[in-house]
């Protein structure tokens, strides 16, 4: 949630928010688009620092908390972003597709 936030406040009136959600065998894929300002490169390296934030109010633990539940969830978060044209954040989260029956799923007991 923390991410789609962050780009809705990227983005003016006039700017676009795109979610694409779908499936890569049994790894669940978001993607989160945003035409806002975008992040240099490096500002990029920092973003998931704890209390990093170019926000003026901003705390700086919403992306690093993020990450951190990523890596705890066996999942991943790529962001590639280009200054002044916007941002790309893609989520992967290993999953079990109801509808099927492999054997290869991913156990978290």
């Amino acid at each position: 949630m923390n991410i789609i936030v962050n780009a809705i406040q990227a983005v003016d009136e006039h700017g676009t928010l795109t979610i694409r959600g779908y499936y890569r065998g049994n790894v669940a894929v978001m993607q989160i688009e945003d035409t806002g300002a975008g992040i240099s490169e490096d500002e990029l390296d920092k973003i998931f620092e704890p209390f990093y934030s170019r926000k003026a109010n901003g705390v700086g633990l919403g992306l690093s908390i993020s990450y951190q539940l990523m890596k705890e969830n066996k999942g991943t978060i790529d962001v590639k972003s280009i200054k002044g044209k916007g941002t790309t954040v893609t989520i992967c989260l290993p999953c079990c597709r109801k509808d099927e029956d492999d054997v290869s799923c991913y156990d978290y007991r």
